[in-house]
């Protein structure tokens, strides 16, 4: 993936620490802090003790309130810019930090000398904020890049350098560009933002190649003849062909998807997002019996190197990538066969490939924004992905889907 400045103009921010919000709280509780100890007096609270209780779990609430109003803003990749200008010159400014806690400290002790114990809630406020605000870093929002978050999750399999080629064997490459996907969600791109992966080309096109790829495919010796058969060789196919070129351009899709992430500061949950429309995006749509590359067999599933070298595939290609990608990120995904019912399905049978998505709180949490539903004979809620048609959110479900005959594989 080609390297640009990280200068996108974007409003976009990323996650933060409940902790780096502190400070922001700090300045709206100072601002407040003269009208609520007016306020305290109206209410008849005379008592300095009870008094700066009362302020003290008032802070405690802007804090947190903060860092939930944050929290959503991120989940919806919104931005608070109206907070940034208040603490933008402090921030990593490790001298201003401990001359303010040091001048708070000061001052509180005078405070408790002259009996204005009421004002102590202030300076304890300015202690905290301006102490924790040291372990924020330079930049104000930025706790961590958004794809840190996948890395203790990567498929032990994540091999993001090619292995070296024999000598005599032709590589070619496949190269995928994002712009047309940040595009539609939205994100105004700078540069070329692009993966290339490669391959050995007789692997995939030569079948007296000794490692010709396609000969491992249960669709290419033979059609599915039962439901038993279509689900048992789906799930061969699931697996993946064992081609280290495919291990991969898996690998470097999700390692191109985590610099995008990065580059233009979206949440980590994006990740979710950019994978799935990259099948639906990057992979032409074409039916199996129309397909040159596999000879046109009726119904073929390929192994996600075959979806990547030929370029195309039908909903089953696209969704076994997606399951590929979403497994080398480390995601908790499970292909399905599903039924779309019409007038070209009479007879109600499974005929259309998708994904779903669990929910893992020891992962990276798929965002209140996903649609979760109950799908029959599924535990728990999920999230329904669709990898074929162009536009399709993570928790979209297409036309005519029933949802009642979901069927993982």
């Amino acid at each position: 993936m080609s390297t640009n400045n990280n200068q996108s103009g974007l409003v976009q921010d990323v996650k933060v620490k409940a902790t780096d919000m502190i400070l922001p709280a700090t300045l709206i509780f100072l601002v407040l802090y003269y009208p609520l100890c007016l306020l305290l007096q109206v209410l008849g609270i005379e008592n300095v003790i009870i008094s700066d209780i009362i302020l003290v779990i008032i802070y405690a609430a802007l804090c947190g309130g903060l860092y939930l109003i944050k929290h959503q803003c991120t989940m919806n990749n919104k931005p608070m810019s109206d907070i940034v200008p208040l603490i933008n010159a402090n921030v990593g400014v490790k001298f201003l930090n401990w001359a303010i806690i040091t001048l708070a400290v000061a001052l509180a002790g005078v405070c408790i000398q002259n009996g204005h114990a009421i004002l102590l809630p202030a300076f304890l406020s300015i202690i905290v904020g301006f102490y924790i605000n040291q372990s924020v870093g330079q930049k104000l929002w930025e706790l961590r890049e958004p794809s840190a978050a996948w890395r203790p999750y990567h498929n032990p399999n994540f091999t993001p350098t090619p292995p070296q080629p024999q000598q005599g064997r032709r590589i070619v490459t496949r190269k995928f560009s994002w712009t047309e996907i940040l595009n539609d969600m939205g994100v105004k791109t700078i540069g070329t933002d692009e993966v290339e992966v490669m391959f050995v080309e007789a692997d995939y096109t030569d079948e007296n190649s000794p490692h010709y790829v396609r000969s491992g495919n249960p669709f290419k010796n033979g059609q599915p003849m039962s439901d038993a058969d279509y689900t048992s060789m789906a799930a061969t196919v699931k697996a993946g062909s064992g081609d280290p070129y495919e291990r991969t351009a898996l690998s470097l899709i999700v390692q191109s998807a985590e610099e995008v992430c990065d580059k233009y500061h979206l949440a980590e949950y994006e990740m979710y997002n950019l994978l799935l429309r990259f099948c639906q995006y990057s992979i032409e749509y074409k039916v199996d019996d129309e397909s040159a590359a596999i000879n046109n067999i009726g119904e073929y599933f390929r192994f996600p190197g075959e979806t990547l070298f030929d370029g195309e595939g039908d909903c089953d290609c696209k969704s076994i990538l997606a399951y590929s990608l979403f497994d080398m990120l480390g995601a908790d995904a499970d292909l399905v066969s599903v039924c779309v019912t019409g007038d070209d399905n009479p007879n109600n049978l499974h005929n259309h490939a998708a994904l779903i998505l669990r929910d893992n709180t020891k992962k990276v949490k798929l965002p209140p924004t996903y649609p979760k539903v109950h799908l029959k004979g599924i535990d728990g809620l999920v999230v329904y992905c669709e990898p074929t048609g162009k536009g399709y959110k993570p928790g979209e479900i297409g036309p005519n889907v029933d949802q009642n005959s979901v069927l993982v594989i």
